[in-house]
């Protein structure tokens, strides 16, 4: 048997597709376009749209939810071409790609920022916790992770002294743990993504992962509700913002959940 060029299998002596793989290519593909056509999805697709230009009303610029609305409304829609399909969850691979990169280099340096405060606040007690809380403040109006940092300063500070820095480094020890944890749950999500490229394209569904996607997004999601309690009384279109986003990431994994099984 030969793959042709449309993804199907034929004989090599007489170059028929056969029949039972035809109509296996075929379910494959009408799997994606029921998936991403549904109903359910346009949903999705609306409220990752709302996510993004709330975050961007709070002052944050959110690319990345910015990035999948732009996937989510590339491929939504159950007569959306087979090309353009392919292309919008070709974004969604990309850009989930990205995510985990910048996740990974993020952890790192929250890591070595830990470090840097142990080592330099052996010889400037919390100086130099003072002047990066100023920073973190200064500058971290548009950066979740700066801001994030800036809150825990201002929070560690008040114990003055050695206390102050060593608190201050083993949270963030922690948050490059948790991020990092974080970073590996985008992969089983990606992998889904990579899966449903491949039935669209190739008409072949990939054997599911051990620790599957639906998992991945609804740990996400609760860690996006979590972190949606730090914008009580700091602000409200940020704590919308954060919500709208949680209520995605569950609905994404609602999808996942009841299509793959």
């Amino acid at each position: 048997m030969q793959r042709k060029g449309d993804g199907y299998m034929a004989c090599p002596e007489c170059g028929q597709a056969n029949a039972e793989n035809q109509e296996s290519a075929e379910a494959c593909r009408q799997h994606v376009r029921d998936t991403f056509g549904s109903g359910l999805f346009r949903c999705i697709c609306i409220l990752m749209t709302v996510t993004a230009f709330l975050y961007l009303c709070s002052g944050r610029f959110g690319l990345f939810w910015i990035l999948f609305s732009v996937a989510g409304w590339i491929t939504c829609g159950g007569r959306v071409s087979p090309k353009r399909m392919a292309i919008g969850i070709q974004f969604y691979n990309v850009t989930l790609k990205i995510l985990r990169i910048v996740m990974l280099v993020l952890s790192g340096v929250f890591a070595v920022l830990s470090v840097t405060i142990c080592i330099v606040g052996i010889f400037s007690g919390d100086t130099w916790l003072s002047y990066l809380a100023g920073v973190c403040t200064e500058y971290g109006g548009g950066m979740v992770p700066v801001a994030a940092l800036g809150r825990i300063l201002d929070v560690v500070l008040p114990l003055g002294g050695m206390l102050a820095v060593g608190v201050a480094a083993f949270v963030l020890v922690v948050i490059a743990a948790a991020v990092f944890l974080l970073a590996k749950l985008v992969q089983p999500v990606r992998e889904y993504m990579e899966g449903m490229l491949c039935a669209a394209v190739d008409g072949k569904a990939l054997p599911r992962q051990a620790f599957r996607a639906d998992v991945s997004l609804y740990i996400m999601c609760a860690v996006q509700g979590s972190y949606a309690l730090t914008y009580i009384n700091q602000s409200i279109i940020g704590l919308f913002a954060s919500l709208c986003a949680a209520v995605v990431l569950f609905l994404f994994a609602w999808l996942v959940r009841n299509r793959e099984s």
